[in-house]
């Protein structure tokens, strides 16, 4: 399903609006929350018991999730070039390069998660963390 990267490509033209009128800060940690309530989002619907509900919640979530992404790839550069801006090149090489290490690691560690916890769980997880990391920002 590419509701992620419909939301993720629909939003990002308007990041920039959201980036000066509440700030870098306060849009990243935005971004960090979306991804957050889209996993409770996820978990709470699993406990539909009607597959069209299901469907339109999970599709209602993956949006949101895509806004989050979209969001967060687009203030961490900025923030990374205006905090260091004689370094911003080796910054967003590490930058770019910690995407990549994510994109590899993410699928190893969310199955290790949900052969753990499960389906449901799994979300509930993934929420405490990034609800963490959005506090720690």
């Amino acid at each position: 399903m590419s509701t992620f990267a419909i939301a993720e490509l629909a939003a990002s033209p308007f990041v920039d609006n959201i980036i000066v009128a509440i700030g870098r800060k306060k849009c990243f940690i935005l971004g960090i929350m979306l991804n957050a309530i889209s996993c409770i989002i996820f978990g709470f619907a699993s406990y539909s018991s009607s597959a069209p509900v299901y469907f339109y919640v999970s599709v209602f979530a993956r949006a949101m999730s895509g806004v989050g992404d979209a969001i967060v790839l687009i203030c961490t550069p900025v923030m990374i070039v205006t905090q260091y801006p004689d370094k911003k090149e080796k910054y967003m090489g590490f930058f770019v390069m910690m995407c990549s290490f994510g994109l590899l690691i993410g699928p190893i560690i969310g199955a290790f998660v949900y052969g753990i916890l499960g389906y449901t769980y799994t979300f509930y997880a993934f929420f405490i963390f990034l609800f963490s990391s959005a506090i720690l920002a």
